[in-house]
């Protein structure tokens, strides 16, 4: 992650290269967690540079880059993907790796992927390495808790509360969804 002036300076030494062997492409992941001087400097570097270089700035935070940079950029947007496509990919990784996994499962999976293949690919993943049983309670959120918590409540359940609770209580504040 480049986040400051130095590591600014330390990616410029790397663009120097035998410009005969083509174009080079450098990609910069979350880049909207550079500092807004190592924005600049980078704007600076790239506005003085004769080189074949390509930057490629990948962010989720369009609006923490630098307008100066946005108006010297072809933007590529990225949407999320549809279940239905989610589902075919995973199904066809089911399949070749002889996953046995139940349907009900495999839409948790899509459903907590949130159109992003790639969490949907690491929640397989993860299913893959600890089964379902243990793939069951890493998957549960902080919000099929409180559901649970709710339905325990009505049905005066004084001990599923309290284990409910307790459950809660070892999720981080940062997991703990609204």
């Amino acid at each position: 992650v480049i986040g400051n002036i130095n590591d600014i300076k330390e990616l410029k030494n790397t663009f120097y290269f035998d410009e005969s062997l083509g174009y080079k492409v450098v990609v910069l992941d979350e880049a909207q967690l550079m500092s807004t001087q190592a924005q600049a400097s980078l704007l600076k570097m790239f506005e003085e540079s004769n080189t074949s270089i390509f930057l490629i700035l990948c962010t989720t935070h369009i609006d923490k880059i630098l307008p100066t940079i946005q108006s010297r950029s072809l933007k590529l947007r990225f949407d999320l993907i549809d279940k239905d496509s989610i589902k075919q990919r995973l199904q066809s990784i089911v399949d070749l790796k002889n996953i046995e996994i139940e349907d009900k499962t495999l839409d948790l999976i899509i459903n907590r992927s949130g159109g992003h293949l790639r969490d949907a690919l690491m929640l397989l993943d993860s299913y893959s390495l600890v089964g379902a049983d243990g793939f069951n309670s890493f998957i549960q959120s902080s919000m099929d808790l409180y559901y649970k918590l709710i339905i325990a409540s009505l049905k005066n359940d004084k001990d599923s509360i309290i284990k409910i609770i307790e459950n809660l209580l070892t999720f981080p504040l940062y997991i703990l969804k609204q």
